[in-house]
């Protein structure tokens, strides 16, 4: 019961900061939303591979860590499937990121 009230408020508050975030940003709910789509089919498809692999297998540490990096690159392989551009951005802000970096 707990989970299903934790996403039920995730959902509440997911909507509301879709909606409230128009009129300060200028941005329209469904443009945000379309921007979502391909890291949510991406998020499905790799969270599905990493169950099967978890209910295929006996239970074990290695297979538990084998199938979070396999659901890993499932994700960045359908992301670079559905949006390549905008994971090609991304990365891209990421390494400009870490390249400014300045040493401590």
């Amino acid at each position: 019961m707990f989970v299903y009230g934790l996403a039920v408020v995730s959902l509440l508050q997911f909507a509301a900061l879709l909606i409230g975030s128009e009129a300060p940003t200028g941005c329209r709910p469904l443009p945000m939303l379309r921007g979502l789509l391909g890291p949510a089919i991406s998020s499905v498809i790799a969270a599905a591979i990493c169950f099967l692999m978890l209910r295929m297998f006996p239970p074990s540490s290695v297979l538990t860590t084998a199938s979070l990096a396999i659901g890993f690159a499932s994700y960045v392989a359908c992301m670079f499937l559905i949006d390549r551009a905008a994971l090609l951005d991304d990365l891209g802000t990421m390494r400009r990121l870490l390249l400014s970096r300045s040493p401590a």
